[in-house]
């Protein structure tokens, strides 16, 4: 028997086993040997092996092979109408890129929590894929499915990781007769979330990177009036070198992404002047961390090229890549110059006309080594003419 409880001196108890041995003598039954063992531990393994088989580990909540065990239970007539949210997760790869799978699960825990706040006791959830979550409203109509999704987004609204905003993509439908079949009913659920992620993306995209910016931003303000001031920079010079008007606002939304990368670092890096070998190494990364964030979105794709190469320098001695001359692409070749003006420009312990002096001669003695000379020069020409205008 493996279903009795042996109690303790103290009122405690725990789990046993007993097996009952029978004495015999003289073919007289004179007693028995009953035998007893602890098996805690044995029972605490099978309900860990059970809660796996049913429940996702890290959310929670039901996995997909539970899902698909109960779902002919809740297929049933008395749950008419029978509503299904099918979800997806967004920003889930880029939050595993740029900040770690640590921050990735953490983003898929609080999407279960909202799932869990906004459904009813008798309501299903299931982590179904990666990013992919579904909810069985029994007794819901179509209204009532589309006010749970109301509700799951005013949810993770609340909610972010990191500098994501908690979002995601939302499809549903209801099944109505008990002659419908319920995998027809998942399906269009499924494929209503596609649609809603077709069509948002570009807004979802640049919520995203909104976000990013924000966070960066309210970290370090002075990262902030950089951004601003290299967009406007780089707008300035490409429109002095005659750039088509496309290039020209293309240069600026790089100049004002260039650093995106920097949303990775801790505080200490980011608003730091002075860095240790191991921190320089990490203040490099940002690059190319800010090409794995633009590269992951239609709207920025055209992007991620130019800030992944604005540390790059003519002569080849720059980073990640030691491009060097024309391999560098021209709108990195524009934020390198206007990004390094802009870095002196900010920097305190010089009076403003000093500090301007002492950045164009740095432009002007990097040209032909760190900066393309054929940019560098217009630059130069470029801000001494607007010194001449207001003197």
């Amino acid at each position: 028997m493996d279903d009795e409880v042996y109690w303790r001196a103290d009122g405690t108890f725990f789990n046993v086993e007993y097996y009952s041995h029978p004495q015999i003598v003289d073919d007289k039954a004179i007693g028995a040997v009953v035998t007893f063992l602890d098996i805690s531990d044995r029972m605490r393994k099978e309900e860990k092996i059970q809660y796996m088989h049913c429940y996702d580990v890290l959310t929670g909540i039901h996995n997909g092979r539970c899902f698909e065990e109960n779902l002919g239970q809740l297929d049933s007539p008395k749950n008419l109408p029978l509503s299904i949210i099918f979800a997806d997760i967004n920003g889930l790869k880029l939050t595993n890129d740029v900040f770690g799978h640590s921050a990735g699960d953490e983003l898929l825990k609080k999407t279960a929590d909202a799932f869990q706040n906004a459904c009813r006791e008798n309501d299903m959830i299931a982590r179904i894929g990666g990013d992919e979550f579904i909810m069985l409203l029994p007794n819901a109509a179509r209204s009532d499915a589309e006010k749970t999704v109301e509700k799951l987004k005013a949810e993770l609204s609340s909610a972010s990781v990191k500098a994501i905003k908690c979002s995601a993509s939302f499809g549903y439908d209801t099944k109505l007769s008990e002659e419908q079949p319920i995998f027809e009913v998942i399906a269009s659920a499924e494929n209503a979330m596609y649609k809603d992620k077709t069509l948002n993306r570009r807004s979802v995209s640049a919520e995203i990177i909104n976000s990013i910016c924000e966070t960066l931003f309210s970290r370090s303000p002075m990262e902030k009036r950089h951004a601003v001031n290299v967009s406007q920079l780089c707008m300035d010079l490409g429109t002095a070198l005659h750039l088509p008007e496309k290039e020209i606002k293309g240069v600026g939304r790089a100049g004002y992404l260039h650093d995106i990368g920097k949303i990775a670092l801790d505080d200490g890096i980011l608003n730091g002047d002075i860095f240790t070998e191991y921190e320089t190494e990490k203040m490099k990364q940002h690059s190319v961390t800010g090409y794995r964030i633009l590269n992951l979105f239609d709207n920025t794709l055209d992007l991620a090229e130019s800030v992944y190469a604005h540390h790059e320098s003519w002569d080849g001695s720059g980073y990640p890549r030691n491009l060097e001359g024309d391999q560098i692409p021209l709108l990195s070749r524009i934020i390198a110059v206007a990004e390094t003006y802009d870095r002196i420009m900010l920097r305190d312990g010089l009076p403003i006309k000093d500090r301007k002096a002492y950045a164009l001669d740095v432009i002007s003695n990097g040209a032909g080594t760190l900066f393309d000379p054929q940019i560098a020069q217009p630059f130069v020409f470029l801000m001494n003419q607007r010194e001449d205008k207001q003197s």
